[in-house]
């Protein structure tokens, strides 16, 4: 089954289902869809295809990378409509988050890179690379390859 993220993912990992009353539900569906946009931009040169494409073998995984992406748009929303989302007060306590989902996101994948991740557990990496056995997104300092006589 192909990975997906609705809006009703907001309430699953972002809100309470009051919490988004009186916002516009295209507003809901373009954040949600814009965040999901952004994620399969940043990551599908690495994970073998767009994000309608993803399938995860790990339904841990599966439901991080939702949790992230819900992350990114209930922050967005929560900028374009004024809110504050639960738990933030005076602290942008989503923004900051969805601001190092970001940057997770810009690490996955990547390799021979010092801060890389790996992508998300269980999804299925369609790249050449990978099929072929090599590894992806660790670095391995240089100092801890063996180096053959």
């Amino acid at each position: 089954m192909a990975f997906s993220v609705t809006t009703s993912h907001l309430y699953t990992h972002g809100a309470p289902e009051n919490y988004f009353d009186g916002v516009d539900a295209g507003v809901l569906t373009a954040k949600v869809g814009a965040a999901r946009g952004e994620c399969s931009r940043m990551l599908s040169p690495r994970a073998g295809g767009p994000l309608a494409s993803w399938t995860f073998t790990d339904p841990d995984g599966e439901e991080e990378c939702r949790r992230d992406i819900i992350t990114v748009a209930a922050a967005d929303i929560a900028l374009h409509c004024g809110l504050t989302l639960p738990g933030e007060g005076a602290d942008p306590q989503w923004v900051a988050r969805a601001a190092e989902v970001r940057k997770l996101w810009s690490r996955m994948g990547t390799v021979g890179v010092r801060d890389a991740e790996p992508l998300y557990a269980g999804l299925a990496d369609a790249t050449a690379d990978v099929t072929e056995g090599a590894a992806r997104g660790w670095y391995t300092p240089f100092e801890s390859q063996e180096v053959e006589a």
